[in-house]
């Protein structure tokens, strides 16, 4: 991690919330898309910790080493991906730098608070041996496949904000 990282990290409170309340903040993340029933509501939580952004902080910057994932937990931040690309909010409950944990590689975007922002900071190794859960081939089919109606034709499902 990088000193910078690592002191917003040891700057967090560690997340002490009851059972229920993890179980309820996992489904709320299952709600934006994760697959979160396999995940331990105690050891998941372990080394896991809470921080608060102010604008113009960086949660993330490119080049860094990635030692964390991170979960916002409202709108704010910003992404701003090396390469050329535009850059593009953030989406609550939608967890960051995932990418850079898995492949053991360095930062490959900023994140900057454009607003205050409320984080989960999940270090990578928890992350690694009991957040992380693949979507295997069919389980993605069937969550991303719209269910035929009764007619046949495919069923038009109202967007709520919710993936």
């Amino acid at each position: 991690a990088s000193d910078r990282e690592r002191a917003l990290y040891l700057d967090a409170t560690p997340v002490d919330w009851p059972v229920d309340e993890r179980r309820e903040w996992l489904n709320r993340l299952g709600r934006a898309g994760q697959l979160v029933a396999a995940i331990d509501p105690v050891r998941a939580f372990q080394g896991v910790r809470l921080a608060s952004l102010r604008p113009g902080d960086d949660l993330i910057v490119a080049g860094e080493p990635a030692a964390f994932v991170y979960v916002p937990l409202e709108e704010g931040l910003v992404i701003h991906p090396l390469g050329g690309y535009a850059a593009f909010a953030a989406r609550a409950w939608v967890p960051l730098g995932v990418t850079g944990v898995l492949r053991g590689a360095m930062r490959n975007a900023t994140v900057t608070a454009e607003a205050p922002v409320g984080v989960v900071i999940i270090p990578k190794g928890i992350y690694l041996r009991e957040w992380l859960r693949v979507y295997s081939p069919a389980t993605l089919l069937q969550t991303i496949q719209p269910a035929p109606t009764s007619e046949g034709r495919w069923a038009q499902e109202k967007n709520d904000g919710d993936i």
